[in-house]
């Protein structure tokens, strides 16, 4: 996934390449990105979520592993070349959180998170908000 880069439909899960080794068929987009919104995985992983949702679930689990917590340049999945980076890391190359992060800082500290994204439609009414450990009113002002 990259960070502020945004695959719509949002509710759509891409698996890219489809299976390994890969079939040849077309995958990905134009702008070889992995969508931010943690919907994208190689066939032979999960997301984030997928997985914590099974650490959550079952008692004998005690968590996950994340193959890299930071994007780094080499090993470009799930893209070939022009592409030089991993896109499935929590931090991004320059060292910034990307969306996930937050979901993680929520579920392993003790301090309030609370992280709210637009969803890249355009729309403003569209966001989405993550990692409730506190309770809050909110509204939105736009104008």
């Amino acid at each position: 996934m990259t960070r502020g880069f945004y695959q719509m439909p949002s509710d759509s899960m891409y698996i890219w390449p489809d299976s390994y080794p890969p079939s040849g068929k077309p995958y990905g987009n134009a702008e070889q990105q992995c969508s931010a919104y943690d919907n994208c995985h190689a066939p032979w992983g999960s997301t984030h979520e997928e997985s914590w949702k099974l650490v959550k679930k079952y008692d004998f689990i005690s968590g996950t592993y994340i193959w890299t917590g930071f994007d780094y340049l080499g090993e470009p999945t799930p893209y070939w070349w022009p592409s030089r980076s991993s896109y499935f890391g929590i931090i991004d190359l320059a060292g910034f959180p990307k969306d996930v992060y937050y979901m993680y800082q929520s579920e392993w500290s003790k301090k309030d998170v609370l992280h709210v994204f637009r969803t890249g439609t355009g729309s403003p009414d569209k966001w989405l908000i993550c990692g409730f450990t506190i309770q809050m009113p909110m509204k939105l002002n736009f104008f």
